[in-house]
């Protein structure tokens, strides 16, 4: 008993000394500048408050333009208006917005906005609307001498130690960035004096441009319009634990730097490569219910609604609408009920392996719609999801990668989906127009593709066709029938498909499909985010 009662008197006095530090401050624009940011007495300038703010302070921002940069570096700050995004603006857009951002965290536990209309509509320009944490940035360069005279010189790059930070809250806010000059590049150089030995290239880093870039765990993003002109709109790339973005509008648009001299300034690998809507990480990560949209120039190269780093991530019943390629997957993850409207190129591809893509609607309504609704790569589960209007593409595009390892080779279960609509224009030269296609990858002398994949329930056919089974042909491009109106429900390359005709079963290189003579139910959710 002595003890605990103890244990409630060190508890409460760790309250007491908390709550002694935190403090609510208030900022109206009728305020005095050198006032104590009470509410009779409120300050006249965010960075006022944020100057007299204790951790775990809570600033009452009014309504009005507060033309400011904000620096918040106080652990636990809570910033929030009165009158909400409407009529409350931090406007970044001032003398030293092409270069900083207009909300800087470097705190943990820090929340802007809050829900139920108490958030910012919030402005940057050429620089991110809210930047949190810093990253390992190259710095410096060190030569490294080779080890015999003909050998080329070499570079090893020198790291700045990165800042994360946690627990960030992003609520109910109006995220707007404008971009009207790309950011400069820093050149960091390596090269030699002596005009004897190869010079070694100088390495480059290219800024960020992004609306919203958190380095650090355990990002919300919840309940914001966020319009992005830059690169990325959201980039949570180098969070490394759970983050939440959900029921948000997010709109992209990098027309007004496509045509910039220096663009794109990205790495030609496939992570750095992509424009993105947002570009996530951390394990175990959640996107849901969020209205994802390509605007302006729908399906510029290289766009992605999603691109998901992210182990073990949820992306559920979202909208995305009329990207280059929808929500590309790099590691095992569930993609769900998502409604995927006019992908230029592809709805769902799973780089990575091991997804399970269940019940989702992607729809290309555009003529001359190429490539495929879904791209698997040894993925685990396709099931219940209704792909249609790839009329000069596949439905579904699939490949089992050789993995060196038959025990550990896992089966892809293709079961219940809807292929319909497909294949009704041509293309000279496209490997299109099939329900779905197999590529053959071969490895120990046999087919890699046909050993993993079991088909079942599945409908082919359009609204006027009844559901057939039909061979490729071998003596066209990559094993597809090329000639104008003529469509296969099922394409194999290398004339993978043997077909047998009196059973009414068709036999794809040892696995069986048995095609339903009816479509499924539409499962996927079309849910309308109401901001």
């Amino acid at each position: 008993m002595k003890n605990t009662l103890m244990r409630l008197a060190i508890i409460s006095s760790a309250l007491i000394v908390n709550s002694a530090y935190a403090a609510t401050l208030y900022v109206e624009k009728w305020g005095e500048e050198n006032a104590v940011c009470s509410r009779t007495e409120p300050c006249n300038l965010i960075n006022a408050a944020l100057n007299r703010a204790t951790p775990n302070s809570r600033i009452i921002v009014g309504p009005g333009n507060y033309q400011e940069n904000l620096v918040i570096n106080t652990i636990g700050i809570k910033l929030e208006s009165t009158g909400g995004s409407k009529v409350t603006t931090i406007d970044g857009r001032g003398s030293i917005a092409a270069t900083g951002p207009t909300i800087d965290v470097q705190s943990d536990r820090v929340s802007i906005g809050k829900i139920r209309g108490k958030g910012f509509t919030i402005l940057s320009k050429n620089a991110e609307v809210i930047r949190a944490g810093n990253g390992a940035e190259i710095v410096n360069c060190n030569i490294i001498p080779p080890a015999a005279s003909f050998i080329v010189y070499t570079a090893e790059e020198i790291f700045s130690p990165a800042s994360l930070v946690a627990g960030l809250r992003i609520e109910g806010n109006n995220l707007y960035q404008i971009v009207d000059q790309l950011p400069a590049s820093k050149a960091i150089g390596c090269e030699l004096d002596n005009a004897l030995n190869p010079t070694v290239a100088s390495l480059v880093t290219a800024p960020s441009l992004s609306a919203v870039n958190v380095i650090g765990d355990s990002v919300i993003l919840t309940e914001n319009n966020i319009l992005g002109f830059g690169v990325d709109v959201i980039d949570l790339s180098k969070t490394t634990r759970r983050s939440t973005i959900k029921n948000n509008n997010i709109k992209h648009d990098f027309r007004s730097i496509s045509g910039m001299a220096g663009f794109p300034f990205k790495a030609s690998n496939f992570r750095d490569a992509g424009f993105a809507g947002i570009i996530l990480s951390g394990s175990g990560s959640l996107v849901s219910d969020n209205n994802i949209e390509k605007v302006g120039n729908s399906g510029d190269a290289l766009s992605s609604g999603i691109v998901s780093l992210s182990e073990k991530a949820r992306i559920t019943n979202n909208i995305v609408d009329s990207f280059y390629a929808s929500i590309s997957l790099l590691t095992p993850q569930t993609v769900s009920r998502n409604v995927i409207v006019n992908p230029t190129l592809l709805g769902v591809t799973d780089i990575g392996g091991g997804a399970s893509i269940l019940d989702n609607t992607i729809s290309a309504t555009k003529i001359n719609s190429q490539a495929a609704g879904v791209v698997s790569s040894n993925s685990r589960f396709i099931r219940g999801n209704n792909i249609n209007g790839f009329d000069a593409g596949v439905g579904l595009f699939i490949t089992q990668q050789d993995t060196n390892d038959f025990r550990n080779r896992k089966f892809t279960t293709i079961s219940n989906n809807n292929f319909y609509d497909l294949g009704e224009n041509s293309i000279a030269g496209m490997n299109g127009r099939c329900g779905v296609f197999f590529l053959e990858a071969e490895s120990f002398g046999t087919p890699i593709a046909i050993m993993p994949v079991r088909m079942s329930r599945n409908f082919f056919g359009s609204t006027t066709e009844l559901p057939q089974i039909k061979r490729s042909s071998n003596d066209s491009i990559g094993g597809v029938a090329q000639t104008s109106g003529d469509s296969w429900h099922i394409c194999a390359d290398r004339g993978l498909v043997t077909t047998i005709f009196a059973s009414g079963i068709s036999t794809i290189a040892g696995v069986t499909t048995k095609p339903t003579l009816r479509p499924n139910r539409i499962r996927a959710l079309l849910r309308i985010n109401p901001l």
